[in-house]
């Protein structure tokens, strides 16, 4: 059996990986309701508080089968949090869908391709007149390379 801190820390975990993906839920489709989205993210903050209770108070005696059933009942639960946000990914509102309608409705057709323009001529082509005059104080100077001095030639 792991200790309670590791226990603890693998709820926490997967407590905010649901609150995660609310949000982010949330953020791509702010249009959707998020009311339902608030839900599950409150039973999420429950579903941790009622296991943190039951992982804190448990009896002296046969504390493995103790945790493996705290563990099956969290499990089951994030998955249910989980298959409840698929869920109204899957199936949004009645009034996100005719929302979501108006908005696809009111887009504009995408534009058709337009045939690919011919290169430019070549740099030879461009006379001298016509080519641009760099400046000389644009260039950069070459560093001055040092005298080696030894101490054998003095």
């Amino acid at each position: 059996m792991a200790n309670l801190r590791v226990i603890k820390k693998d709820v926490i975990f997967l407590i905010n990986e649901v609150i995660s993906d609310c949000c982010t839920y949330m953020g791509l489709y702010p249009e959707r309701n998020t009311d339902a989205v608030a839900k599950i993210i409150e039973d999420a903050i429950a579903l941790g508080d009622a296991t943190f209770d039951r992982i804190n108070h448990c009896p002296k005696e046969g504390r493995k089968k103790y945790f493996k059933e705290v563990n099956d009942d969290f499990l089951k639960g994030v998955d249910k949090l989980f298959s409840r946000l698929s869920d109204e990914n899957q199936n949004p509102s009645e009034a996100t869908k005719s929302e979501v309608s108006e908005v696809v409705k009111e887009a504009k057709p995408a534009k058709k391709a337009t045939p690919k323009k011919e290169k430019a001529p070549l740099a030879e082509s461009v006379s001298e007149e016509e080519a641009p005059v760099q400046k000389a104080s644009s260039k950069k100077a070459a560093p001055k390379a040092k005298k080696a001095t030894s101490k054998k030639e003095e």
